[in-house]
């Protein structure tokens, strides 16, 4: 069963509805920000100490944790459901049979050495034009993982060019 929604890291974030036209489901920013940061830790998932240290830095514990809570319940207000994120006893991943991601796509494809695949799912920087200046934390680490996914897409590509080259492969060495 395909998940009901795909969420765009790459380029100008969106949350998109699956199914004819793929429309944006509309979503504020914080939320939308969060579902991207568990989005990019999907390998390993993040803590919610490690979501609240990253958005709300100032905040007393308890505070911080009612903010998160309150982000994730807008995201799934916005994606019409009861739960987006599976919840480990130690970290938060997306629900796959919910929400897919164009990095965990990304991720998933430089894993299994499907380049060609990589490539494609790198739509554009990472988190492109999303406003995280109130939040210095989550913008640094946005900055650090959109340097980390352009130099892997990088790699990919030059990996291919070079293949393409070895190849005499003139039309795929472009």
């Amino acid at each position: 069963m395909p998940a009901s929604a795909r969420l765009k890291t790459f380029g100008a974030p969106a949350l998109l509805s699956r199914g004819e036209g793929s429309e944006s489901v509309p979503i504020p920013r914080i939320p939308m920000a969060v579902l991207a940061v568990i989005a990019a830790e999907e390998r390993s998932g993040i803590t919610r100490d490690r979501l609240t240290g990253l958005f709300w830095p100032e905040s007393p514990e308890s505070n911080a944790k009612n903010l998160l809570n309150n982000a994730l319940l807008k995201a799934r207000q916005a994606l019409g459901t009861t739960h987006v994120v599976l919840q480990g006893a130690a970290a938060l991943q997306l629900d796959p049979a919910i929400l897919t991601s164009d990095v965990a796509e990304f991720e998933s494809a430089l894993a299994a050495g499907e380049l060609e695949r990589a490539v494609a799912a790198y739509g554009g920087r990472f988190l492109d034009g999303l406003d995280l200046g109130d939040r210095p934390e989550v913008a640094r680490w946005a900055a650090a993982r959109r340097d980390t996914l352009a130099g892997r897409c990088l790699d990919a590509l030059l990996t291919l060019a070079r293949r393409a080259i070895e190849a005499r492969d003139a039309e795929r060495a472009r």
